[in-house]
C-alpha cells in the first residue's frame, strides 16, 4: 500500500485514537481531523487539525513538553498505521478563542487566510518527522 492510500484509509482511526488518548500533561485533544494534502513542493503530507483543551490557568499557550508529547504520539500512530510520508503537519487550536482577543483581529484573519481556513482562532503549526 502506498503512502497516499494508507494515509487516506487511516486518517479517521488516527484522529479517533488521539481523541481517546489520556491527556498529554495539561493537553486534552477535544477534536481531531485530518486530510491528505500536498506541501509547497507538491509532495503528499498528512495535515492534522487538533482542537485542544485551553492552556491551563493564566498561560497563553501550552507547555512545550506537553505539545512535544502529543506530537510524538501523533507520529507514532502514523508510523504504526504504515503511512509512508516524510512528515505530518499539525495545526493546534485552542478549544475556545482567547477572551481578551477580538476574533476580527487583523493578524488572526491574515493567519487564517494563509492557512486557507475559516477558523478565526490562533493556532500553532509544526511539522513532525515520521521517520
Amino acid at each position: 500500500m502506498n503512502g497516499r492510500t494508507a494515509a487516506i484509509a487511516e486518517i479517521g482511526e488516527i484522529a479517533d485514537k488521539l481523541k481517546a488518548h489520556e491527556p498529554f500533561g495539561s493537553i486534552r485533544v477535544i477534536n481531531a481531523e485530518g486530510e491528505l494534502t500536498t506541501d509547497q513542493d507538491g509532495d503528499s503530507v498528512l495535515r492534522l487539525r487538533l482542537t485542544l483543551s485551553d492552556p491551563p490557568g493564566e498561560h497563553a499557550t501550552w507547555s512545550l513538553d506537553d505539545v512535544d508529547a502529543l506530537q510524538q504520539e501523533a507520529g507514532r500512530l502514523v508510523r504504526q498505521a504504515g503511512v509512508e510520508l516524510p512528515y505530518v503537519v499539525t495545526e493546534l487550536y485552542p478549544e475556545s478563542p482567547d477572551p481578551g482577543e477580538d476574533s476580527s483581529d487583523g493578524d488572526v484573519d491574515e493567519l487564517s487566510r494563509a492557512l486557507e481556513s475559516d477558523d478565526p482562532r490562533p493556532c500553532a503549526i509544526r511539522s513532525v518527522p515520521i521517520a
